[in-house]
């Protein structure tokens, strides 16, 4: 037993005793004045005097003894030595009431000491009865008051007397052993109580840390017992279901029911469960989905007793964000998933554009040389020209081949907006079909913008398929373009437009419209309203992304059932854009330079090395970069210009002019290519001072190119 245990116990004994305290003091006063009363005129008055005075000073002392006791025991000496005090105490009450033997008791009268031993018999057996809390506390006392009478009985002499004094002998003898078997059952019963107070200290110790436990935990934990009454309900429990605490506290188990099932699309659902689940020893698990959108997973166990089913244990748990987190995943893996694909498909067709972008150089050049030789008079010029706009067509699918693999180069040039929408009008109108009406509405004096043409088209081709995807029972698109000026107050609505002068261009439908909802995801990368395989998501943020790479920026206004307006602001730009008008080839400028044709194609190369020719430039021809290097490296010729294709086996374009250049630094170097692996561009954008044309290309094109890099300062 531990040391604050043993205190406790002391401290009940110290408890027990002061209980008796109050009525020991009276009794020991009641006896004495009885006994002096009984033997007033028995025994000398100097005895009775002197019996008073000895009764009236031990109840004096012993109350004077027990105050002071009781205002000293928290004394630290006192505190830890009370026993030994009360047990003094005992002690000297015993002596005095054993000298009344000697001090007032006649000589000569059996009977009248047997009555006197018969009252201190009595006084002794309520000490014993009263004080055995306290181990030899009965002894103190009954060993100098009992004894000190049998020693007056021996003394006295006589039968009568002796046996009297071998009776308060054995009476002693009977109530110290009572005493001490008595003080073992008050103890074992003090120990008990301690025992049961510590361990029920113990067990509310552990509710409570259970408690804490199940408290910290994530889950809503509620236990019932067989009748479905709650017992016990973790704090996580009334927050999941929003269970106010003055409802909680109230104990109303039906309220709280009622208020649960109120929060569920389907409560009828979730008694079904609670009631199939009673009075089982089934496990149970489910979801419970909530009115605004709360997704909860409930389990169940039975809680057994001796193999009896006593009640049942439940637990709820948010799932919300898990459900979510995992539809965003499996989201995203769909969009990896469209993405490789979309990006498997870009790859086949840049190389599929690469390719035909090759051949198409090749049918668009000799055609021109034909119309160049054949003279506008001849019969042939028509099915001449009819071969070069179907080349034309065809080298405008590959751009859009390109443009959709994000292989296209971006050249930005200053043109006006609405010329480029009608190049591109015969093509949308093939896109909207016949149930819808378009309608072009210019603006006059239509400032310049500098925008990629092959770009500007994409933007404009994605605006129109999505108004038309807006409107499958058909209706009207409106194509727009004006000069706006947008002031202070405008930008400070749309903080990520700059003031200033821009063209804007409008695409407008009288479609289903969008909600704010859907307006504010309309940009984001595989955002679709569209059915699965319909739409790739791709189409508006490809064109907010081309937008805000040409310096503009891209508004929209929609309203259900009230049709979609996108408008585009693009910066105003002072320079004019001027088309290129064709020329004959006699009539281009040539030149008498050397020209390193560096082409892996060798129909692309034999017909560039004749348009050269022709135009009169010396031109030396490669089909690799290794022969390039070969050619042109140990000798004494001066090559005036580098002309390479820029994706070519074994060594790039790049790569070869960057090792010629160091041989003959005065070069210049023109790259081609209807194709780029990024060697000359940078996020699309060609890079700053290179010199570069598409393919396919044609004559005139070409000596146009030549002559302006060669003329560069």
């Amino acid at each position: 037993m531990d040391n604050d245990f043993g205190e406790a116990i002391g401290r009940e004994q110290l408890r027990l005793v002061m209980q008796q305290v109050p009525t020991m003091q009276a009794a020991s006063v009641v006896v004495a004045l009885v006994l002096s009363y009984a033997v007033r005129d028995i025994v000398p008055r100097g005895n009775i005097f002197c019996f008073v005075l000895s009764i009236s000073a031990v109840a004096v002392s012993r109350v004077i003894l027990y105050r002071r006791f009781l205002n000293a025991c928290t004394k630290s000496f006192v505190a830890k030595n009370w026993k030994n005090a009360y047990l003094l105490l005992a002690l000297i009450s015993g002596i005095v009431w054993g000298s009344s033997a000697f001090l007032i008791l006649p000589h000569g009268d059996p009977w009248f000491l047997a009555l006197f031993v018969l009252v201190m018999a009595s006084l002794s057996a309520s000490t014993t009865v009263s004080h055995s809390s306290i181990q030899w506390a009965p002894a103190a006392f009954m060993v100098p008051a009992m004894l000190l009478y049998a020693i007056r009985c021996i003394l006295e002499g006589g039968d009568k007397v002796t046996i009297l004094a071998f009776l308060i002998v054995l009476y002693l003898a009977v109530m110290l052993q009572y005493s001490l078997k008595h003080h073992g059952t008050i103890a074992s019963s003090i120990a008990l109580q301690f025992e049961n107070l510590k361990l029920l200290a113990v067990s509310r110790q552990n509710e409570e840390r259970l408690r804490v436990i199940l408290d910290s935990t994530d889950n809503g934990v509620l236990a019932v017992d067989a009748s479905g009454k709650t017992i016990f309900s973790n704090r996580r429990f009334l927050e999941l279901w929003r269970i106010p605490q003055s409802l909680a506290d109230t104990g109303d188990d039906n309220a709280m029911l009622g208020f649960v099932l109120e929060q569920l699309v389907d409560p009828d659902g979730f008694l079904r469960k609670v009631k199939q689940l009673y009075g089982t020893a089934d496990l149970g698990s489910d979801t419970l989905l909530f009115k605004d959108g709360r997704l909860f997973e409930r389990y169940s166990m039975p809680i057994m007793d001796f193999g009896s089913v006593i009640g049942r244990l439940w637990s709820f748990r948010d799932i919300t964000d898990r459900k979510q987190a995992e539809e965003e995943k499996e989201k995203l893996r769909t969009q990896l998933q469209q993405a490789l694909k979309m990006e498997a498909i870009g790859r086949l067709a840049g190389g599929v554009a690469h390719d035909f972008n090759n051949i198409l150089t090749v049918i668009a050049g000799y055609c021109e040389l034909l119309l160049q030789k054949v003279g506008k008079e001849s019969p042939m010029v028509g099915e001449l020209e009819q071969i070069k706009r179907a080349g034309d067509r065809a080298a405008l699918m590959t751009q859009q081949l390109l443009a959709f693999s994000r292989k296209q180069i971006i050249e930005p040039k200053v043109m006006q907006l609405d010329r480029q929408v009608a190049e591109v009008l015969a093509m949308l109108a093939r896109l909207i079909g016949e149930d819808i009406t378009l309608q072009i509405i210019t603006g006059k004096s239509l400032g310049s913008v500098k925008v990629d043409a092959g770009q500007f088209q994409q933007i404009l081709m994605n605006l129109v398929v999505n108004a038309r995807d807006a409107m499958p029972g058909g209706g009207k698109i409106v194509i727009e373009t004006a000069n706006v000026d947008l002031d202070e107050d405008y930008c400070a609505l749309h903080p990520y437009v700059i003031p200033g002068r821009f063209v804007m261009l409008a695409v407008s439908d009288t479609g289903q419209g969008m909600s704010e909802e859907v307006k504010a995801h309309v940009f984001e990368p595989f955002f679709t309203t569209k059915e699965r395989g319909s739409g790739t998501g791709l189409g508006l943020a490809t064109t907010y992304g081309a937008v805000k790479q040409s310096g503009g920026s891209i508004e929209v206004y929609s309203e259900v059932g009230k049709g979609t307006t996108f408008k585009i602001y693009l910066p105003r730009v002072e320079e004019e854009g001027k088309p290129v008008k064709g020329a004959r080839l006699v009539d281009l400028p040539g030149g008498a330079e050397t020209v390193l044709l560096v082409e892996d194609e060798d129909a692309v190369r034999d017909l560039c090395s004749r348009i050269l020719g022709d135009l009169g430039y010396q031109v030396m021809q490669a089909r690799s970069g290794g022969e390039a290097v070969a050619a042109a490296v140990g000798r004494a010729v001066r090559i005036d210009l580098l002309l390479t294709d820029v994706v070519m086996p074994g060594m790039s374009g790049k790569e070869l002019a960057t090792q010629l250049v160091l041989h003959h630094p005065g070069m210049k170097v023109l790259f081609m290519s209807g194709y780029t692996d990024n060697a000359i561009v940078h996020h699309g954008v060609l890079d700053e001072g290179v010199s570069f044309i598409g393919k396919p290309y044609t004559p005139s094109a070409l000596a146009r190119k030549v002559r302006e890099v060669l003329e560069k300062g």
